[in-house]
């Protein structure tokens, strides 16, 4: 396959609008400091794209000599989180004229976020885009989080399109294998900590490097075509 053509683009937030991953990982370490344990890097790089409860869940099983209250602890996170983003939010590279793009085209765009429905909020308000998606599922919404395809699923059946007509933007391995279960094509804008990872040549159609890049392999008609021929230099 050297070209995918869909009629809907279903996106993830956290890593490919904006970049989160740092303000989580920082969010995250903080509140497990203050209750009385370190996080290890390979367990923040396991759950991106995890719902906090359940990342938090997994807090409780790992350590579970140290008292880890599930909503206190998810609360504490997410504001911290939602407060960053609202002082100093900015989209990631290409992210605004990419969206335009589709605007114009008249192609349906929908928000498939593992994050809950406040931190979503503040930061399409923040990047002044909270007029580009027809719909928006959050990780409140759904029973299951990624990389259960619960979130696609749903995200595609609001706008009305098959997930084979659709195409989802993943930073996250949890969140490629929710699209591909969905029966989606997926475009990886892989976090660092996987860009090097093989898993990706099976986890996604192509990998690109921000969505100006994506831009650059992408015919915007009544459909969108997305050039997957595999490029040499930076992807």
């Amino acid at each position: 396959m050297t070209t995918i053509t869909v009629s809907a683009v279903l996106f993830d937030m956290d890593g490919v609008l904006i970049d989160t991953e740092p303000l989580w990982d920082a969010a995250e370490r903080h509140i497990a400091h203050s209750l009385g344990f370190t996080l290890p890097d390979a367990m923040l790089d396991a759950t991106r794209g995890v719902r906090i409860r359940e990342v938090v869940r997994e807090w409780q099983q790992v350590f579970p000599d140290h008292s880890i209250p599930l909503d206190a602890t998810c609360s504490s996170i997410t504001a911290a989180v939602e407060e960053t983003i609202r002082e100093q939010g900015a989209p990631r590279e290409g992210v605004l004229s990419f969206i335009s793009e589709l605007q114009m085209a008249g192609i349906p765009c929908a928000l498939a976020s593992s994050s809950p429905r406040p931190l979503i909020t503040a930061v399409l308000e923040t990047l002044g885009i909270s007029e580009a998606f027809q719909e928006v599922v959050s990780g409140d919404d759904v029973q299951h989080g990624k990389p259960h395809p619960e979130i696609y699923l749903a995200a595609a059946s609001r706008i009305g399109m098959p997930p084979s007509a659709c195409v989802a933007i993943e930073d996250a391995l949890a969140g490629m294998k929710a699209a591909n279960a969905a029966g989606a094509f997926c475009i990886a804008l892989p976090d660092p900590s996987i860009a090097a990872s093989e898993a990706l040549d099976e986890a996604a159609a192509h990998v690109c490097s921000s969505l100006s890049r994506l831009a650059s392999h992408c015919s915007f008609t009544s459909v969108l075509a997305i050039d997957c021929t595999p490029h040499p230099d930076v992807p």
